[in-house]
């Protein structure tokens, strides 16, 4: 009996630390890919080149009315380049999918979707708000609808993530 007691007590033991590197790993992941996240949307060099016209005409280089910007995205496709339709409709989806995904990984609430949706939007809210201020880019409400969009497909697929492994994480 004792043996087996042992053997069950080593398992947990085993168990717990390895879900615990895990958890250290997915912490030290997202540390990486919130520095990319703030160099890719405040620091990038291209960036600091239209700084000063953005500064200079910031009260006409907004966009509050939602849907506005992805309706022209798709009303005038053939005036953009392939690039940047892709990069600014499916961009701004799939940069921020890592971040639904690792949030409810590294919360312990029974309420993982609210808080994870919840703290993403104030995150991305406060980098619109210092792009606009500090003329690194456009302050436009249809940029955060698909970056929350992008947090709702990532927590999708966490939940996926648990559903295949039949466990809580």
């Amino acid at each position: 009996m004792e043996r087996i007691l042992n053997t069950i007590f080593n398992h947990r033991h085993k168990t717990v630390i390895i879900l615990d590197l895990q958890k250290q790993i997915m912490r030290f992941s997202f540390i990486g890919y919130i520095l990319f996240l703030l160099y890719k949307l405040l620091l990038e060099p291209q960036r600091l080149l239209t700084r000063e016209i953005l500064i200079a005409n910031r009260d006409i280089y907004f966009n509050l009315i939602p849907f506005k910007t992805i309706s022209r995205y798709f009303q005038y496709f053939s005036y953009f380049k392939l690039w940047d339709w892709i990069s600014n409709i499916f961009g701004n989806v799939f940069l921020f999918i890592p971040f639904g995904l690792m949030i409810p990984f590294m919360i312990k609430s029974r309420y993982k979707l609210p808080f994870t949706v919840g703290l993403g939007f104030f995150m991305v809210l406060n980098i619109e708000l210092i792009q606009h201020y500090f003329g690194l880019g456009v302050f436009d409400v249809d940029d955060i609808i698909l970056n929350i969009f992008g947090i709702i497909m990532g927590f999708i697929g966490y939940k996926s993530i648990e559903r295949v492994t039949n466990s809580k994480l």
